[in-house]
C-alpha cells in the first residue's frame, strides 16, 4: 500500500503540471523524462525519485512543494521511536555521540550509509535509497546558519576493516575524511 504523502505528492505533480497546461509529453520533455515515465509517476506505477521531482519543481516554479513533501514522506517513513530524536537533533546547540561499531549517522558518506542500510536484507532497493536519502537529509542540520556544535567519539578500528561489507579503501578514507572535515 502506498504511503499517503506519496499520493499527495503524485496528485500535486499532476495539479501542478496541468495548471501548467503542460501534457505529459511537453512536461516530460522539460523535465528530461520520457512521457511514459511521467504518466507511471503521476499513476504510480513507478517510483519518483529525489531527482525527478527537484526537475519538476523547477520547470513548474513550485518554490521546492515536491522535494519538501519528498523531505516529509521520509520523516513519516522513520520509525516513531526516531521522530522525537530527529526534533532534538534539529533544535540542539550541541550534539554529541559515541558509536563504538560505526560511523555515526551524521558524518557517513552516502556509500558507507548505503553499505550500513543495505545491511538489511529484507529492503528493498527503493526503501534502502529511500533511507540512504533520508540520512543524507539529516546532514543539513550541520550546514544550516548557527549549526550545532558536534562531537564525535569514532572508534578508529571501524576505519581498518578487512572483513566485512563497510571497509575502509584509501579512496573510502580519504571521501570519509574530506567528508567528516565539511561538517
Amino acid at each position: 500500500m502506498e504511503e499517503p504523502t506519496a499520493g499527495l505528492i503524485r496528485a500535486q505533480l499532476r495539479r501542478m503540471r496541468l495548471a501548467a497546461g503542460l501534457n505529459q509529453e511537453e512536461f516530460g520533455k522539460q523535465v528530461h523524462y520520457s512521457a511514459s515515465m511521467v504518466s507511471s509517476v503521476e499513476t504510480g506505477t513507478r517510483p519518483f525519485d529525489r531527482q525527478f521531482l527537484f526537475r519538476a519543481d523547477e520547470v513548474l516554479h513550485s518554490g521546492g512543494l515536491l522535494v519538501s513533501l519528498l523531505r516529509i514522506m521520509e520523516k513519516e517513513g522513520q520509525p516513531s521511536w526516531f521522530r522525537p530524536w530527529l526534533e532534538a537533533e534539529r533544535a540542539a546547540r550541541q550534539l554529541r555521540c559515541f558509536h563504538p561499531g560505526l560511523v555515526p549517522a551524521l558524518l557517513q558518506t552516502e556509500n558507507y550509509a548505503r553499505a550500513v542500510i543495505r545491511c538489511d536484507d529484507l529492503l528493498t532497493d527503493d526503501e534502502v535509497e529511500r533511507k540512504v536519502a533520508a540520512r543524507m537529509d539529516r546532514q543539513a542540520v550541520l550546514h544550516q546558519p548557527d549549526p550545532p556544535q558536534l562531537i564525535a567519539v569514532i572508534d578508529e578500528a571501524i576505519l581498518h576493516r578487512t572483513d566485512e561489507v563497510l571497509t575502509f579503501d584509501p579512496q573510502n578514507w580519504k571521501s570519509f575524511v574530506e567528508h567528516a572535515a565539511r561538517h
